[in-house]
């Protein structure tokens, strides 16, 4: 079951507003952090959320549990 945590700032907001909207994803608050968690793969397109580079890549700076299949500047996805 992968997992992928957010710090809750302003930088983070649009990756947090588009994996909120994804089916099969549970979203928890707490302690300064957004956690999702899903049964199936996560899957973030780059293009859905509008960050530049600089803040895409550093998406996972606030961890994951899972396996990184594809992270690259289209796609971030993890099962």
């Amino acid at each position: 079951m992968p997992n992928i945590y957010f710090p809750d700032v302003p930088e983070y907001q649009p990756l947090i507003q588009v994996l909120s909207l994804a089916k099969d994803v549970q979203c928890e608050k707490g302690r300064g952090y957004v956690a999702f968690k899903s049964k199936n793969d996560i899957c973030i397109q780059r293009e859905d959320t509008g960050l530049f580079e600089a803040v895409w890549f550093g998406a996972l700076v606030g961890g994951f549990e899972g396996k990184i299949v594809r992270f690259d500047d289209k796609e971030l996805r993890i099962e």
